[in-house]
């Protein structure tokens, strides 16, 4: 009879092996799945690089039930899991530990990372296929400088919405860094 037909997920918990798992990738595991307000936990496709004492690191994909403070985890993150001895790629993951850790701030700190790097992506692919979006980008850039020029916009100001262009992928980091030297005026 193996681990799993003995015990209950609820039983991992405790009789599961510690360790930690870093997630490589998040994705929705279903697409017709809504995320609502009034759900509290929803399907996500993981993929995880799983570290238990004794074993070199190895990779595990699996779907968890996330709770909703959880839905944006980013790449990178560590997560306390416990893993059934007999079946190593059968991983639970600790929620209440990494709550405990300070998970809520960790997920809030970084955001929703694979929805700025979808996003950056096609407006990269979508920037470089369509001049007059591009032009229209880069004359948004001139207005604000205008703008800085005249003395309503603070060079600060101006800077943080450039990087915001580029963190989005309208802008290259070239282009917003010349944009950036732009504003700073000439070097005395």
């Amino acid at each position: 009879m193996g681990f799993l037909d003995r015990f209950s997920k609820k039983d991992l918990l405790t009789e599961g092996i510690p360790g930690t798992a870093v997630v490589q990738s998040r994705r929705r595991a279903d697409s017709s799945e809504a995320d609502t307000v009034l759900t509290r936990s929803a399907r996500r496709d993981i993929d995880l690089e799983v570290t238990i004492e004794g074993r070199d690191p190895y990779p595990v994909r699996d779907t968890f039930k996330v709770p909703k403070p959880y839905w944006a985890i980013a790449k990178g993150v560590s997560l306390p899991v416990r893993v059934n001895p007999e079946k190593p790629d059968h991983v639970l993951i600790d929620w209440d530990a990494f709550e405990a850790a300070g998970g809520k701030q960790t997920v809030e700190q970084l955001g929703d990372q694979y929805r700025r790097d979808a996003t950056a992506e096609f407006q990269a692919k979508r920037m470089s296929e369509d001049p007059a979006a591009r032009q229209a980008e880069l004359n948004t850039v001139n207005g604000w400088l205008g703008a800085v020029k005249a003395g309503v916009m603070t060079v600060p100001d101006f800077n943080g919405y450039v990087d915001e262009k580029v963190a989005g992928g309208f802008l290259t980091a070239e282009e917003g860094d010349a944009a950036k030297a732009q504003a700073a005026g000439p070097k005395e």
